[in-house]
């Protein structure tokens, strides 16, 4: 398995070990343990999409940046 799922059935998730790790890590995350997420990512959408998403696994820990930061230099995201 190489994405992360969640599957529900009457409001019940299974949790892949994918998606135990995501958890694992954002926990370590918002505890301030973790400062770099090395979750597989499969950044599969438009051109656009992906630009956008590669361009936001640039920004470093502490670091904010708007929708208009991240656009691409597309006037159509903003």
């Amino acid at each position: 398995m190489n994405k992360i799922y969640a599957i529900t059935t009457n409001d019940k998730y299974e949790y892949t070990a994918l998606i135990k790790e995501a958890t694992r890590q954002l926990n370590e995350y918002f505890n301030g343990e973790r400062k770099v997420f090395d979750l597989f990512l499969d950044l599969t959408g438009t051109s656009f999409q992906i630009k956008v998403w590669q361009e936001l696994l640039k920004i470093l820990y502490g670091e904010t940046k708007s929708y208009k930061d991240v656009g691409i230099n597309n006037s159509k995201a903003c």
